[in-house]
Formats: C-alpha cells, sequence, structure tokens
C-alpha cells in the first residue's frame, strides 16, 4: 500500500523557533531509511580534526533530510515517490561534503546494473569539493576499498559489484547533456544560472 504524504510544512515557523526539524513527515519506507543511514552514518569527515563519522559530525536536521531522500524510496515498486528535495543553507555547512555523503550511499545501496550517478557542478573546483570528500571516505575505509574503485583523472568511482558509478561533472569544463543518470545532485545550484557557468538562459534541475 503506498502511503500518504505531503511536502507541506505550515508550521514552520514554530518549527524554527523551537528548533525543530522542518522535515514535515516521518519516512515513507522506514525500513529503506534505516539500511541509508547504516551506510551514511559510517562515512568519516576525513579533512575534520579526529575524522569523526557522518552520525557523529552532522546535526540531527541533516540526519532527516538524508532519511527522507531515501525512505521515499518503494523498493517493491522500483519507484522513488518522491524525486526532488532541494537543501538551502548558508556557506561553509558542508554542503559539498553532504553531497558526497549521500550520492556516495546512493551508489553503495544500488542494485542496477550500470547506473550512472552525478554530481553537477558549476565549476571544477565546487566538483573538487564534493569529489575529494568522496575519494577520502573510501581511501580510510577497507571496506569501501574492497569494491568501490576511483579514478581521480575522470573524477569517476565505480561499484565494481554492477558497474554503477558516481561521477563528479564540472559544467565550465565538460559535456553534461545526454546524460541519462539514476540521480542527479546539482552542487550550488545558484551558480549555474550565471553566464560563466555555461548554463545562462536555461532551466537548471
Amino acid at each position: 500500500m503506498t502511503p500518504e504524504w505531503s511536502t507541506a510544512c505550515p508550521d514552520w515557523e514554530r518549527r524554527i523557533l523551537a528548533g525543530e526539524s522542518l522535515i514535515p513527515f516521518k519516512p515513507l519506507f522506514k525500513k529503506e531509511s534505516d539500511e541509508a543511514l547504516e551506510t551514511f552514518n559510517m562515512l568519516r569527515v576525513v579533512d575534520a580534526p579526529g575524522s569523526p563519522t557522518m552520525a557523529e559530525a552532522c546535526r540531527p536536521w541533516i540526519i532527516d533530510f538524508v532519511s527522507a531522500v531515501f525512505g521515499a524510496y518503494d523498493r517493491p515498486a522500483g519507484r522513488q515517490l518522491i524525486r526532488e528535495f532541494l537543501l538551502l543553507v548558508s556557506k561553509k555547512n558542508a554542503k559539498s561534503t553532504l553531497a558526497a555523503g549521500v550520492m556516495l550511499t546512493a551508489l553503495i545501496k544500488n542494485w542496477r546494473n550500470s547506473a550512472e550517478f552525478l554530481i553537477l557542478a558549476p565549476t571544477i573546483e565546487v566538483a573538487n569539493n564534493s569529489f575529494i570528500p568522496a575519494r577520502d571516505m573510501i581511501r580510510v575505509s577497507d571496506q569501501l576499498k574492497s569494491f568501490l574503485k576511483v579514478q581521480e583523472h575522470l573524477r569517476c568511482i565505480t561499484n565494481t559489484r554492477n558497474g554503477g558509478t558516481l561521477r563528479v561533472v564540472a559544467a565550465d569544463n565538460e559535456t553534461v547533456g545526454g546524460k541519462k543518470a539514476t540521480g542527479i545532485l546539482v552542487d550550488e545550484l545558484w551558480l549555474l544560472g550565471c553566464p560563466s557557468s555555461g548554463f545562462s538562459g536555461q532551466r537548471a534541475w
């Protein structure tokens, strides 16, 4: 049975004042959420003092966000019931590291052969901000190194179990048209409207 939900958050003001999460509902599929969080939480933020896990470094609202993303997947039907998410936070809140953790989790959990996941960034510098944390999360884990292959010159990570890939693509240096990705995360979405990005006059989703 498909669960019912609404993404509306009419009491957002009260929630902010109370320091509560702005995610208006619990994960639609708790098992999917729990499995994803088990993976996401054990990833390490290597460039932070002590290299804490995501579980140790992330604030509760980040865990809520990740839970909502992966908890919206209906595995028996093979459908992602909520297909678009927007995270809007100020600078220096580890957005690119979060992007790396979310998409690496997606690559690890993926069951489709040769599925392609993308992190789309406006510049090479922003692309590296996501790729390097993902690379380092793998380097410090013997378990992940056993089945995730990193190709730094391509900014590509391959799951050798099923051929799935995670590519970090810079819009100012690479062709991004014609991609048929299973999942796309756009980092620094606001910059894709700038003339220097090559996306001026186009919609960025």
